[in-house]
């Protein structure tokens, strides 16, 4: 998927990680100064530039996350801070650990949800949103993002969810 989603960029593959990398850092920098307790979960976490995973981001719900940057490339700074967020949010929600015997699908999209939801409400010290809900779709490389969200599950946590 990686080389499809490699053609409809006009930068090197070198230079599209260099600018991801600095985007990443660009994040790391923002939640620190607007989201201190966001940022003293994201900073230890390894983020790794990873375009073999089939989507714009995954994490081992520890601490590392997987940026495939030939996604996150078509993402807004806003948008990619969605992104990068939610993917903190799984490792600080322990959701794998709190899966158990779970349906591993529907767990996950109730996670989501629940993230999703918090994300919504962080805002900077005079209340801008900080990140954007990505809801893109780009035809010609396949990619879809419609990050799972319901007002109705705002205030909940993944069981109430699930």
């Amino acid at each position: 998927m990686a080389t499809a989603t490699a053609r409809s960029i006009s930068i090197s593959p070198e230079e599209l990680f260099d600018h991801e990398r600095q985007r990443i850092q660009t994040l790391r920098a923002q939640v620190v100064v607007h989201h201190p307790f966001w940022a003293t979960l994201l900073l230890p976490t390894q983020v790794a530039l990873a375009p073999e995973i089939p989507t714009f981001a995954a994490t081992d719900c520890v601490s590392r996350i997987w940026i495939n940057p030939f996604w996150t490339y078509h993402l807004s700074l806003k948008q990619f801070g969605y992104i990068l967020i939610h993917e903190v949010g799984h490792i600080v929600f322990l959701t794998a650990a709190r899966r158990l015997t779970r349906d591993h699908h529907r767990w996950n999209d109730a996670t989501d949800y629940a993230i999703n939801a918090i994300i919504e409400e962080l805002t900077d010290k005079d209340g801008r949103k900080l990140y954007e809900r990505p809801e893109i779709e780009i035809p010609d490389l396949g990619l879809v993002l419609r990050p799972l969200y319901n007002e109705a599950f705002t205030h909940l946590v993944a069981e109430e969810i699930y």
